[in-house]
């Protein structure tokens, strides 16, 4: 493992007391680079090379590329900046569009061909177009904690040999100016003059899957997430396996989670959207088994101008005619303050939608225009073509009647209307419930995820029980075919109530089941030997100490069923793991 320092122009250092030869940016990346080495960028701000066609022409911006570079998830490249400290500025050409999806002729700042195992972290970014990372034909790519503004695509990767990649803790402002949600009109975005919007912080077109995007903040742009996969038989193989969670999105002009044509496993939950337009778009989408839960939206004002005829919007978007999900799609315990229809046209299969809140805004408490008191659960054009036995609605709670299209169809038997519900205050995202409602036990043991996270009252919206927590609900579980690592997707510390003293990790794949010797690192840096049984997608330990702040120690030979040890890669941030040679207990 190696650390090799860089600064833009290859100068000499003072770092960590000692004078550093550095290396320039290029010269960083024509090192023979592998597993475990690490690119610190030091203080500065980086421009990409440049392509000069000489003295008094304009020069080209170059992306770095890297090619062929074969690390390990768990050992990665890494390229790593200082945070505010080190500036990348892309090439911000004064080129008037964008192509819709980037390819690999395009510039992106870094480009990412037939490699694995790169990590991509702690930077500012500034005017990389119309990507700051572009991939083709790579796994195992990570980017997260960088603050940027502009691009069309922050992010983007083509083609199916692309697959797990992870973004996280991004702070992405697409545009600064604020123009995209309050004076450009949505038409002239999606498609005319301004269409170089028309992006997300991820997108991509035709990947594998394996998407992680997580606790990332995106203000003032048109999209969020973006997966395309356009090809007809491509349900079950493309858009696989992505999880969308703990984000937070401000003012998208679009669409804040956007599959294109097919997605399978998709999980958006724990995310907060405060004003967007259509914010979850299954339009046109087969493929299924999506579970939208534990979210929570709500507006402030009204986007666009008055000369802008889309200024409505939906939260989920259907389209009327097929593909339909094949797959379950269970959309259950959101917490939804709202000024437009929650579905407002369109059809779709599988649908189970239960538990959630709604309260609908009222015209007294905000300025003229922005409450339309027709508006309700679902609209008149919802299910036109007739009502499928496969979509289910029930245990709702909202604050409008239930609209005839429901209730004709024999909906809403369990749910709630009360003029009078309201939020403690929806309108500044306070989503807590004077009187709550019981809800209906969701369990997702028919798509083969394990059913452990029941808890003691189950009621509708986010917030659950006299503490009014949010919904914890289950945990991930892959569904692709690729032998993979299974990878830790929540780890669970009791400190008191039933399991109290008890560390447990999900994951993503089936466990051998087996007891493993782990250590329970405290941090007084005492350590404690002890067993953890894995079974099934679990791995539980308890523990003698109260698990809080407990660095737990796994053996590095913790197995799938399907042969591969685990991985640490993606693990959630508050996982506090390590994987480490760990010695067998000696016999009591």
């Amino acid at each position: 493992m190696r650390t090799l320092y860089v600064t833009y122009l290859g100068d000499v250092r003072v770092v960590d007391g000692c004078i550093q030869e550095t290396f320039s940016l290029v010269e960083a990346f024509q090192q023979q680079l592998q597993g475990g080495d690490v690119l610190q960028f030091l203080d500065n701000k980086y421009w990409p090379p440049l392509n000069s066609h000489g003295a008094g022409t304009q020069a080209d911006a170059m992306p770095i590329r890297l090619s062929g570079l074969k690390a390990t998830p768990d050992n990665p490249i890494t390229i790593r900046g200082l945070g505010s400290r080190t500036l990348l500025c892309g090439t911000n050409a004064a080129v008037p569009l964008y192509p819709d999806l980037p390819r690999q002729d395009d510039y992106a700042f870094f480009q990412i061909l037939d490699c694995e195992g790169i990590v991509i972290e702690d930077f500012v970014v500034d005017s990389c177009w119309p990507c700051f990372v572009y991939m083709e034909g790579s796994r195992y790519v990570a980017v997260r904690n960088i603050t940027a503004i502009d691009s069309l695509y922050f992010v983007f990767a083509r083609g199916e040999g692309c697959r797990n990649i992870l973004v996280e803790g991004c702070d992405w402002t697409q545009d600064p100016s604020g123009a995209v949600w309050t004076q450009i009109t949505w038409e002239h975005t999606h498609h005319v003059s301004y269409r170089y919007l028309n992006g997300a912080l991820l997108g991509a077109d035709g990947i594998a899957g394996g998407v992680v995007f997580r606790n990332n903040s995106v203000r003032y742009a048109y999209n969020a997430l973006r997966l395309r996969a356009r090809d007809e038989a491509a349900d079950g193989r493309l858009n696989v396996d992505v999880e969308v969670y703990g984000n937070a999105y401000d003012r998208v002009r679009d669409n804040v989670v956007e599959p294109e044509g097919t997605a399978t496993n998709l999980w958006i939950h724990h995310n907060s959207i405060c004003n967007a337009h259509a914010w979850l778009s299954f339009d046109g989408v087969g493929g299924g088994y999506w579970a939208v839960f534990a979210n929570r939206g709500w507006f402030t004002e009204k986007p666009g101008t008055v000369i802008d005829d889309n200024t409505g919007g939906r939260v989920l978007k259907f389209d009327p005619e097929p593909p339909y999900p094949t797959g379950p799609f269970e959309s259950f315990n959101n917490s939804w303050y709202l000024r437009i229809d929650e579905i407002k046209a369109g059809s779709t299969r599988n649908l189970i939608h239960r538990n959630n809140a709604v309260q609908f805004c009222a015209e007294c408490d905000h300025a003229p225009g922005v409450c339309n008191p027709d508006r309700a659960l679902v609209g008149s054009k919802f299910m036109a073509d007739g009502w499928d036995r496969s979509v289910r609605f029930d245990y709702d709670l909202n604050n409008r009647a239930f609209p005839s299209v429901l209730t004709k169809n024999g909906q809403e038997t369990h749910g709630t209307y009360d003029p009078d519900f309201r939020f403690v205050d929806g309108a500044s995202g306070d989503f807590r419930i004077a009187k709550p409602v019981a809800g209906e036990y969701v369990s997702l043991e028919s798509w083969g995820v394990p059913d452990g996270w029941q808890p003691e009252r189950f009621e509708a919206g986010q917030l659950q029980g006299t503490e009014q927590m949010p919904l914890e609900g289950p945990a991930f579980v892959a569904r692709s075919g690729y032998d993979e690592p299974p990878r830790i997707v929540r780890a669970q510390r009791r400190e008191a109530g039933e399991g109290a003293g008890r560390i447990t990790l999900f994951f993503d794949r089936s466990l051998e089941t087996a007891d493993y010797p782990v250590i329970l690192r405290l941090a007084s840096g005492e350590e404690l030997r002890a067993i953890g049984t894995a079974d099934a997608f679990t791995l539980a330990v308890d523990t003698p100490v109260p698990p809080a702040g407990v660095e737990l120690v796994l053996p590095e030979n913790v197995t799938g069923t399907n042969g591969e040890t685990i991985t640490l890669w993606a693990a959630p941030p508050n996982a506090g793991v390590t994987v480490e040679p760990v010695e067998a207990l000696e016999p009591a």
